[in-house]
């Protein structure tokens, strides 16, 4: 995969968390914003100061339970409100041609 398309990628859940948060009226805190797609593999210095920041002031288990609740519900309500897409054909149908006699 690119990396744009894997940035892409990784981007969506994030997108998704926080569409999900500001339609329940749910507070996210800059770090934990930032922790949702956070990767210390590649990290910044200011990335790794924030990691640091959330360690420090946000309890794991309270916000993994905020994150896994919004992301439910953003799954819950895609499921029920996203029309199936049909499946895209690599060629359109040849026309049904009749036997001429």
């Amino acid at each position: 995969m690119g990396t744009s398309r894997a940035l892409k990628a990784n981007q969506f859940p994030v997108d998704r968390v926080q569409r999900q948060a500001k339609q329940e009226g749910v507070t996210l805190s800059e770090p934990e914003i930032s922790m949702l797609g956070f990767a210390e593999e590649g990290a910044s210095s200011r990335e790794l100061d924030i990691a640091r920041q959330f360690e420090s002031e946000i309890d794991d288990r309270q916000y993994e339970s905020k994150i896994a609740d919004l992301l439910k519900h953003a799954y819950r309500e895609a499921k029920f409100t996203t029309k199936p897409q049909p499946l895209m054909m690599p060629f359109p149908p040849s026309p049904r041609r009749t036997p001429t006699y």
